[in-house]
């Protein structure tokens, strides 16, 4: 699908910082602190790969305009600081801003925008982009108030809240859609469930899915820590590669583009605050269940209600006025969100 706009929501720990890029940061701590300067390099040469990769999926979908996001489970400050300690790696918040930084210089002919949107601006019922500010503000040395979110290991609230959310930023207009992610165990299932019911992808939209990780040999020591891994490979799997195809619970799956064929959510934010966690754990039909009947129905068209109002009254043995067809009148407004019995 050729549009104007694409969209890569990008993971980060086993994605972005994974094995190559924790050695190469290791390594420059042997000699003290890094700078942040040095981290910028040391992730940019770790994923010179993964780069070069994404920006040639941009130019053969002759995109103008490349959208970047998080699609980490960090999505909240919190989160971030906890993981970025326990794997010694940078923030998430300063990784999305650093990969923005370099797509703008290896395309300066293309529009490149950072989306600051992650779950903990809906779940603190803040004004998008509040909590990546605040988690900026925080890692300079500032105070300010989080907000947390609910974690959702399976990734469809955040996906399903990032579609409908650029559903609203780009005005209804067609675009392409890379969850891009190391871990094949999240990738299969939240594939197949979204291939099986496409209606909870927006119309308009094109979701690809891309698993991308590097794997790492010979790990050389010096006093206990890890200094050197002398080969690392990029490793990748999406719908240009149709004779890479995984298994999943006994049948071959390969991961292909999903068109979306269901209505933009104007209220997604709503909808991913009452998902309850617990649908969240296997995503199968319970959870499809929950989602439709959480999200905002379209309004009806001008035509459903003129066609509401249109018949005609009799006049019945007893003397009252009532439509033709009570009952159809009355469930059609129940449809169309409208009717009220009182």
């Amino acid at each position: 699908m050729f549009n104007d706009d694409i969209i890569f929501s990008l993971d980060m720990d086993g994605c972005i910082f994974h094995p190559y890029c924790e050695t190469l940061r290791e390594l420059a701590q042997c000699d003290g602190p890094i700078s942040a300067e040095k981290d910028i390099e040391i992730l940019y040469e770790a994923n010179k790969e993964l780069f070069a990769d994404l920006i040639g999926i941009a130019n053969a979908a002759n995109a103008k305009k490349i959208h970047l996001i998080l699609g980490t489970l960090r999505q909240d400050y919190e989160t971030d600081r906890f993981v970025s300690f326990l794997n010694n790696s940078m923030s998430c918040f300063h990784a999305i801003e650093a990969i923005t930084t370099y797509f703008r210089e290896k395309l300066p002919e293309k529009e490149i925008i950072l989306h600051k949107y992650i779950l903990a601006d809906t779940y603190g019922h803040a004004e998008i982009g509040t909590s990546f500010d605040r988690a900026l503000k925080a890692l300079s040395g500032e105070n300010p108030t989080h907000h947390n979110h609910k974690k959702d290991e399976s990734k469809f609230t955040i996906i399903y809240s990032q579609l409908n959310y650029f559903m609203r930023e780009l005005s209804g207009q067609p675009f392409n859609y890379w969850l891009v992610d190391d871990k094949e165990t999240m990738l299969l299932p939240l594939h197949k469930f979204l291939k099986t019911h496409p209606d909870l992808i927006p119309e308009k939209v094109c979701m690809h899915m891309k698993a991308a990780s590097y794997t790492s040999k010979n790990v050389f020591m010096k006093n206990g820590r890890t200094i050197s891994r002398s080969e690392h490979q990029y490793v990748t799997v999406d719908e240009r590669e149709p004779e890479k195809i995984w298994e999943y619970n006994g049948s071959p799956l390969h991961l292909t583009a999903i068109e979306g064929t269901g209505p933009n959510d104007p209220a997604f934010e709503k909808t991913t605050r009452k998902t309850p966690s617990s649908s969240l754990d296997k995503i199968d039909e319970n959870l499809y269940d929950i989602v439709t009947g959480l999200r905002q129905k379209p309004l009806p068209s001008s035509a459903t209600i003129t066609n509401l109002f249109s018949s005609q009254t009799i006049q019945p043995k007893k003397g009252k006025l009532v439509k033709p067809d009570t009952l159809n009148y009355i469930e059609t407004r129940k449809q169309a969100n409208i009717y009220s019995p009182t």
